[in-house]
């Protein structure tokens, strides 16, 4: 069986890394992430070495987010495995795979890299300016779909 996010007609992947969308500095909305909300300069990231900027990634990037940095109602939401691509509005999603044995690679603004599990992409990471990671952890316990993820 092909991964549901591997190319049906060359077998490829249709990314292998992906930015952190919050990472731009759009002058109007995009991707339904407000304009200016994004971190732009490295030096706006507050907390660096918990920022991801890009790793590996099932599309060309995500931007999870919830209120007020809100980019959508699925962009919270798991997959239902780790070669699921439930579609591009899955923010989080895009990075939830099992790449590097029970992870994924993840570069921070800090220039760090490192390998993280699946559950820190909801819990540890300050993703855009105001996410609260503590919400991302009970919305990853309280998705069955997400049992999958270590």
């Amino acid at each position: 069986m092909i991964p549901r996010f591997l190319s049906v007609t060359d077998n490829k992947l249709w990314a292998s890394y992906g930015m952190n969308l919050w990472s731009y500095n759009a002058t109007s909305v995009i991707q339904k992430r407000q304009a200016r909300r994004a971190l732009g300069k490295v030096s706006n990231a507050t907390r660096p070495s918990e920022t991801p900027l890009m790793g590996d990634c099932k599309w060309r990037g995500g931007g999870p987010g919830h209120t007020p940095d809100h980019t959508g109602p699925n962009a919270l939401v798991p997959p239902s495995g780790p070669d699921e691509f439930p579609g591009n509005n899955y923010e989080i999603a895009h990075y939830a795979m099992k790449r590097h044995g029970k992870g994924i690679a993840l570069c921070f603004y800090d220039g760090s890299a490192r390998q993280v599990r699946g559950r820190q992409l909801w819990s540890d990471f300050q993703w855009s300016r105001h996410y609260d990671k503590v919400y991302g952890a009970n919305f990853l316990r309280s998705q069955p779909q997400g049992n999958w993820i270590e």
